[in-house]
């Protein structure tokens, strides 16, 4: 990778994260006028000492004396403590840049879609600076938008010369046709496909990444042009010219989703502009609904909301409402604290959407509608009529027992005495019957699950999941997530000394036999394991060093009768070498001073202390001091059959 594209991924990077939504994962941030402020994770402090300034994307820790600070990038390194690539890669994961490898076709497609994006936001320019003065008046009065909003969301109108400004800026005729922007005639010609429309950008990261256009009175009556919203075309055999990096999988208001407060999800852009002027966080799909591959990027996108609204269209048709609905199972199956909010419709009125509340009643409206919110089971309870049959109400709570499964034992309590209350059942039926429900429910998803084997695999079901797609998955998170790291520590591994490591239950080294080698996994015995065990401790092969063993012998309750003077509290020598219940352990233990024994028949006397024979020719052995007397030996007259019974052991 050469300097200019290293430069170019470096900046397209940053320009797609927002730095206050990474210093949130690690630090607890108050806002504080124009900036946010935090603890330190480096030094103690009384005082917030961490700075952050959104508006250029910069951070400073004042806590050790300014020093440490920087950009997205700067602030990675010092909370993880990693280098600055393996920085790069993550935040290039997150962002959705591919970071190029040594393949030329990396690189080509990294310039392709930095130079789609440049010509999309350049485009977008030039349709807001045609949005003429009697055009912003009109969506002040339809829309209730203020300029303010007008000019940050860049909203423009498509006059129909887009092609000879782009032509301007240097692009070529394959390149403004790569956009999509363009529908080719043939002959040379071309149509813009935003002609006499409303154009609205969807941003991310301060660029253009998809645009959408809205049917005007300026529109033509042609049957390609009746549609009220057009979406920008991608790759398809009807348009090969388009490039394949032009995709429609994004929402407005991506960079709306890194909050930890209320998100709102509308039905289109529309409403969620007029969410946004009324000061709240707002995502919308570029249809009228998510569709079912949006749901992970949906669920992804909203892991750091604290909670998820869904104000979508109130209308007879009561498609909104389904739409919501849909959506919200989504996301409480992912454990998001996801509310329904339904907008009260006036009576005569067939519909009614968040961009008619914030014209109507302005910021206090559309807060109201939010306040009153309701919890997904309470949202299905609620449409549940009350004089319901009992036996069609078996049936009816049935998705509110789904429901119930992910609140917690509080919120369950609610719930059943709001049932309780609206169809009047006594709490002891009503537990029993949700609990049968519950099994029915239980015992479903179980055998759709077994019935569904993957790829020709038992079903064997955990936590209503197949095994082996728990598997499957988990391997591929982990593999993810440690390449990066298997690639920074190549060439960094010492020769010969492995790093040890637990994988799959069995100690694993990481071994490099000679230097600049690769690492490679060497699996270790027991026997490895000492041995690595024993190189890393003494630096040499050798074993591990053996504990000494204990030669003090230790003192125990004594043998000997309470009436005898070798008892516990004398601790004093035998009265006489006759007693019953004397013995030589018992006086090696009790007798710290020095015990004589004393031969009867013959003269010859051993002074032992501890273990320690006063004979010249007797080496001391680790034994107790009466164990045993002297042995026959050459030097001594003494032998051992000379020594009572009573003194041996």
């Amino acid at each position: 990778m050469d300097q200019s594209t290293f430069d170019q991924l470096v900046a397209d990077v940053k320009a797609r994260t927002d730095l206050v939504a990474v210093v949130r994962r690690h630090v607890e941030l108050r806002e504080s006028g124009n900036h946010y402020v935090g603890r330190s994770l480096k030094n103690p402090d009384t005082t917030p000492s961490l700075v952050v300034w959104p508006d250029t994307q910069r951070w400073r820790d004042y806590s050790g004396g300014g020093s440490g600070g920087g950009d997205v990038f700067a602030f990675v390194q010092y909370a993880r403590g990693v280098p600055f690539m393996l920085a790069l890669r993550e935040l290039a994961a997150e962002a959705g840049v591919p970071v190029p490898g040594t393949s030329n076709a990396d690189l080509e497609r990294l310039r392709e879609r930095q130079r789609l994006e440049e010509l999309l936001t350049a485009a977008a320019r030039y349709y807001h600076q045609q949005l003429r003065d009697p055009m912003r008046w009109d969506l002040e009065r339809e829309r209730g938008y203020t300029e303010a909003t007008i000019d940050k969301c860049c909203l423009g109108f498509g006059a129909g010369d887009l092609w000879g400004y782009l032509g301007e800026l240097g692009a070529t005729d394959d390149e403004r046709l790569s956009t999509g922007l363009f529908v080719p005639l043939g002959a040379g010609r071309h149509a813009e496909f935003f002609a006499n429309r409303l154009v609205f950008p969807y941003w991310r990261g301060g660029r253009v990444v998809y645009l959408i256009g809205r049917r005007t009175s300026a529109s033509t009556d042609a049957e390609w042009d009746a549609a009220k919203y057009r979406k920008l075309p991608v790759r398809s055999e009807k348009h090969p010219y388009i490039s394949a990096l032009i995709t429609n999988d994004y929402f407005f208001g991506e960079d709306d989703a890194n909050t930890d407060g209320v998100l709102l999800i509308t039905e289109g852009i529309a409403d969620a502009i007029a969410a946004q002027q009324a000061g709240y966080k707002c995502l919308s799909p570029v249809t009228t609904t998510f569709r079912a591959q949006d749901h992970e990027k949906l669920v992804r996108l909203t892991a750091m909301a604290k909670r998820v609204v869904i104000v979508n269209d109130s209308e007879d048709s009561g498609a909104g409402e389904r739409g919501a609905l849909e959506t919200a199972r989504v996301l409480h199956a992912a454990g998001r604290d996801v509310r329904i909010a339904t907008i009260p419709r006036p009576e005569g009125v067939a519909k009614i959407d968040v961009n008619d509340v914030v014209r109507a009643q302005g910021a206090d409206g559309l807060r109201a509608v939010v306040d009153a919110a309701k919890a997904l089971p309470f949202f299905l309870v609620e449409r549940i009529p009350e004089g319901i049959d009992r036996r069609e109400l078996v049936d009816a709570l049935r998705p509110v027992v789904e429901a119930m499964r992910r609140q917690s034992p509080i919120e369950q309590s609610e719930l059943k005495a709001v049932i309780g209350a609206r169809f009047s059942i006594a709490k002891r039926e009503l537990s029993q019957q949700l609990a049968l429900l519950e099994r029915d429910l239980r015992s479903e998803r179980l055998r759709d699950t077994i019935d569904k084997p993957v790829a020709n695999k038992p079903g064997i079901v955990v936590n209503d999941r197949q095994r082996s797609e728990l598997i499957e998955e988990s391997s591929a998170v982990l593999t993810a997530a440690n390449t990066a790291r298997i690639d920074e520590a190549k060439g960094v591994v010492p020769a010969g000394l492995p790093l040890l490591f637990v994988r799959g239950g069995r100690v694993v080294g990481l071994l490099r036999d000679k230097a600049g080698e690769a690492p490679r996994l060497n699996d270790l015995n027991a026997t490895g394991c000492a041995g690595s065990w024993s190189a890393t401790a003494t630096g040499s092969g050798g074993a591990p060093p053996k504990m000494a063993s204990r030669t003090t012998p230790r003192r125990r309750r004594s043998m000997c009768p309470r009436t005898c003077s070798h008892s516990r509290r004398g601790r004093s020598r035998h009265s006489t070498p006759s007693c019953p219940r004397r013995s030589s352990r018992a006086m090696a233990r009790w007798s710290p001073r020095r015990v004589t024994m004393r031969a009867s028949r013959s003269g010859c006397t051993s002074t032992r202390r501890w273990g320690s024979c006063t004979c010249p020719s007797r080496r001391p052995q680790p034994t107790s001091p009466a164990r045993e007397a002297c042995s026959s030996s050459t030097s001594c007259s003494t032998s051992r059959s000379s020594i009572p019974a009573t003194a041996r052991t």
